[in-house]
């Protein structure tokens, strides 16, 4: 997947608020955890998700899966 195409993934996060508290779209950062963002909701960090298989999103760096406001997947360090 080159850009994200957010018409058909409802339910990935495109935005997270970068150190100066601007809302930035995940096409404009850094892959992983080098984005520097975190949610628009919770304040957790973001990994931002850049990969060919799957539309470009952020996701919490945790998987608390607490944040309710904002869906997508969740980084899990043990898989």
């Amino acid at each position: 997947m080159v850009k994200s195409d957010y018409r058909f993934a409802s339910t990935l996060n495109p935005y997270g608020l970068d150190k100066n508290n601007n809302l930035v779209c995940v096409d404009d950062v850094p892959n992983g955890l080098d984005c520097g963002c975190v949610c628009p909701a919770c304040k957790v960090d973001l990994i931002a998700k850049q990969g060919d298989e799957r539309v470009h999103h952020f996701a919490h760096s945790c998987d608390d899966k607490s944040c309710l406001h904002i869906q997508e997947t969740y980084f899990q360090a043990n898989p």
